[in-house]
C-alpha cells in the first residue's frame, strides 16, 4: 500500500463557470497558538499554525476564519494564476466530465493553487516564529532571583524541543497571591484603634504596594513581548496565513457542495478527502485509522475507473 496520495500535477482545462452560493457556515476558523496557560502546560510556539478545516458539523458563521468566494483565491497572489494554468488532468478524464463535473474540475485547479499559496504563506509565518525567542510567546519567564515573587505560583510550559520546559508566571497567579497575602492581615479593619491595629494596617499597606509592583512588572514584560512581535511582522504574516487558509476551506466547501455527475467528480472529491486525511501527504498510511485507509483505497479505485492517475497519467 502506498504511503501517500499525490494529487495530479497536470492541469485541468478551463472549465465553464457556474454561479454558486457559498454556505456561510461552511468552515471553522483555524486554530492558533494563544500562549494561554492551563494548569502546568500551554501551547508552545512550535505547534502548527495552520490546520485543516474540521468536518462541517454544528459549525456556525461566527467561527469562520474569513468570507471568500472563488474569485478571492487569486486575489493578491499573481503567482497562483500561473500555477493554476499548469494543472491538467488526462484527456480521457476531462472528456468524461459532464454537467457539474466540469465545475469540479475547475474547482480542483483552484483548490490546488490555493493550497500552494496557503503553504507558502504558512512557511513565511513559521519562519518568523522560529526566529523569535520563546519568551516572545505566552507568559514571561518566572523571575527566580527576585524576592518580590517568592511564594507566587509557577507554571511550566513546553519548550520548542517538545521535551523540556521553562517556568513562567501568569497574571492570574500574581493576582491570586496578592489577594491572599493582603487578606492575611486585613483584620485590622475590624479592630479598635491600638498599636497592634496600626502595625497590621502598615503590613497590609506594604503588601498591597508589593502586589502592585508585581502587576506592574508583569504588564511591562507583556509590552516588551508585544514590541518584539510587532517589530518582527508576525501578526501580519499570521493574518495572511489565516486568509489563505480560509480560501482553501471555502474552495473545499464548494467542492463538497457541488454534486458529482460522473466518476471523475467522485474522484476529485475523494482526492480532497485524501489530502485532508494524510495532511497533504505528510501522514503515513500506517498511522491512519482503518476507515481512513479504506478512503484512500476508494481514491485509487475512483481514479482508475475515471482513467485518472495520482501521478498525472492515464490508467
Amino acid at each position: 500500500m502506498s504511503s501517500r496520495v499525490t494529487v495530479s500535477s497536470k492541469a485541468i482545462p478551463t472549465a465553464p463557470s457556474k454561479t454558486r452560493t457559498l454556505n456561510p457556515a461552511s468552515h471553522a476558523a483555524r486554530a492558533r497558538p494563544t500562549g494561554s496557560v492551563h494548569s502546568t502546560t500551554i501551547v508552545s510556539k512550535n505547534e502548527p499554525c495552520r490546520t485543516r478545516c474540521p468536518p462541517r458539523i454544528a459549525q456556525s458563521a461566527s467561527i469562520r476564519a474569513c468570507k471568500f468566494t472563488r474569485r478571492a483565491i487569486l486575489r493578491g497572489t499573481p503567482a497562483a494564476i500561473a500555477a493554476a494554468a499548469t494543472i491538467t488532468l488526462p484527456a480521457i478524464a476531462a472528456s468524461a466530465a459532464v454537467g457539474d463535473d466540469a465545475v469540479l474540475l475547475g474547482l480542483e485547479a483552484q483548490w490546488l493553487a490555493a493550497e500552494r499559496a496557503a503553504d507558502e504563506a504558512d512557511r513565511g509565518h513559521q519562519a518568523i516564529v522560529a526566529s523569535l525567542p520563546e519568551e516572545a510567546f505566552g507568559a514571561p519567564s518566572f523571575p527566580e532571583a527576585d524576592p518580590l515573587f517568592v511564594g507566587v505560583r509557577k507554571d511550566t510550559v513546553r519548550s520548542a524541543d517538545g521535551f523540556t520546559g521553562r517556568s513562567v508566571i501568569t497574571l492570574e497567579a500574581i493576582c491570586q497571591f496578592n489577594l491572599t497575602t493582603e487578606f492575611c492581615v486585613s483584620e485590622w479593619r475590624d479592630m479598635e484603634a491600638s498599636p497592634h491595629r496600626e502595625e497590621l494596617r502598615q503590613r497590609w499597606l506594604r503588601r498591597r504596594a508589593e502586589g502592585r509592583q508585581r502587576v506592574s512588572w508583569w504588564k511591562a514584560k507583556k509590552r516588551e513581548r508585544q514590541a518584539i512581535l510587532d517589530a518582527s511582522g508576525e501578526l501580519d504574516a499570521r493574518q495572511e496565513s489565516d486568509r489563505h487558509g480560509g480560501v482553501v476551506c471555502d474552495v473545499e466547501g464548494e467542492i463538497m457542495d457541488t454534486p458529482a455527475s460522473t466518476i471523475v467528480g467522485v474522484a476529485i472529491k475523494l482526492r480532497v478527502a485524501a489530502s485532508m486525511i494524510t495532511l497533504n501527504g505528510k501522514k503515513a498510511v500506517d498511522d491512519l485509522e482503518w476507515a481512513e485507509q479504506i478512503t484512500l483505497a476508494a481514491v485509487r479505485d475512483a481514479e482508475r475507473l475515471a482513467g485518472m492517475s495520482s501521478a498525472g497519467g492515464t490508467a
